[in-house]
């Protein structure tokens, strides 16, 4: 899952929180963009699970990033 995130200086905040996830794989794409993945059997790939994790961590923010899943 390619994630797009409107500020630049919350990439490394985000990529932190999904790095902690033991069966998370995720990279810097671009200054504004990550590539998500997870390793299991998730019946959807684990997207519902990815986007579960962006939301809480977004959640947990003071003010909301802005953010896009792209793909």
């Amino acid at each position: 899952m390619r994630i797009r995130l409107e500020e630049p200086t919350l990439a490394d905040d985000l990529l932190r929180v999904l790095r902690a996830q033991a069966d998370c794989i995720v990279e810097r794409v671009d200054d504004r963009e990550l590539e998500a993945v997870l390793v299991g059997s998730y019946r959807d790939g684990g997207r519902d699970e990815l986007t579960r994790l962006i939301e809480e961590w977004n959640d947990r923010r003071k003010t909301k990033a802005s953010l896009r899943i792209v793909r």
